[in-house]
């Protein structure tokens, strides 16, 4: 019997000077049988307050049927946790983790409920998951797609919604297969590819520009950046990186060229001068017909061809042929 009461008499020091709040509840009733200080300073409500409500009274009115559909679910078992709100004294609603398990209280059925504020802690996760879908928005409206692999595990950690605009396949197969990249380049292209890989093993920022068989059976053109993550022994352990749909670039790039071939080649003179009206590209042609160097027309207004340096016959013919 001393035995017991040693026993009993550590249990209510375990319970009044534990530092979560704790607390005692009659199964039938639903009224605190015992509350411990942490609870007391914790809610705000004082030890008789507390020994003169019941569980509904700490639970916001939207929550009470939630509360009794528990309880019912949960009498007859030995331990039980969850998920909950509760109302301090002063009306502020916080979320809460408890812990409980059945014990005999006075001879009367009760629980004994353990609990842990985490009102901080989920609104720090929602302000991280809001941060992440912003930044996830902001990646998807941007035409490139964000990605990071594991290269020990040959395992895709993350590849952002907008591989499927760049490469035309969801983001679940670059999860799936993590090489599907390398597949979808052109064979001619491939070697460019392969000659990266000592690059990222080396520590070294990589950037290359590829071509890749789109589903919808066009040749696009990526430009990949890449950045290596290197362990404390020098090994290749993360490539992180963005490809961009470089294609309409590409396309203007080569409409570009050939439109100065076509302007290098052309019979007749062509000069492009700039806002001041001082030339500053004069074609092939232009130069045969003036007699001028390049040198000496860069950086000149075409009123030179009017200069009366050269003989009249050579500039009637220029300006016929501008």
């Amino acid at each position: 019997e001393k035995e017991l009461i040693k026993s009993e008499e550590k249990y209510r020091l375990l319970f009044a000077n534990n530092p979560q709040p704790m607390w005692i509840y009659d199964l039938e009733t639903l009224a605190f049988l015992e509350v411990n200080q942490a609870a007391i300073n914790h809610y705000g409500y004082s030890q008789e307050e507390f020994l003169s409500m019941t569980l509904k009274d700490i639970r916001p009115a939207e929550d009470i049927r939630a509360l009794m559909d528990d309880i019912e679910k949960t009498k007859n078992n030995m331990n039980s946790a969850g998920e909950w709100r509760h109302l301090k004294k002063n009306g502020e609603i916080i979320d809460v983790e408890i812990k409980s398990h059945s014990v005999n209280f006075n001879n009367r059925n009760a629980r004994h409920i353990l609990i842990n504020d985490i009102t901080e802690r989920k609104i720090a996760i929602e302000a991280l998951e809001l941060a992440n879908n912003e930044l996830e928005n902001l990646h998807n409206n941007l035409n490139y797609a964000i990605f990071s692999v594991d290269t020990v595990q040959n395992k895709m950690l993350i590849a952002s919604s907008a591989h499927e605009q760049v490469f035309g396949y969801p983001p679940s197969m670059f999860f799936q297969n993590p090489q599907l990249w390398y597949e979808l380049v052109i064979p001619e292209d491939r070697p460019i590819a392969d000659a990266g890989y000592p690059v990222l093993f080396a520590g070294k920022d990589l950037m290359h520009e590829l071509r890749i068989a789109h589903p919808s059976g066009q040749l696009r053109w990526i430009e990949a950046r890449m950045k290596p993550k290197l362990d404390g022994n020098g090994k290749l352990v993360r490539v992180d990186g963005i490809v961009t749909d470089i294609t309409g670039r590409k396309i203007a790039e080569q409409e570009l060229k050939k439109l100065s071939h076509a302007i290098e080649q052309s019979p007749v003179s062509v000069f492009i001068t700039d806002l001041n009206g001082n030339m500053e590209y004069v074609n092939p042609k232009t130069l045969k017909i003036s007699g001028y160097t390049k040198e000496e027309l860069i950086g000149k207004n075409p009123r030179i061809f009017s200069s009366g340096e050269k003989p009249k016959e050579e500039y009637e013919q220029l300006w016929s042929t501008i």
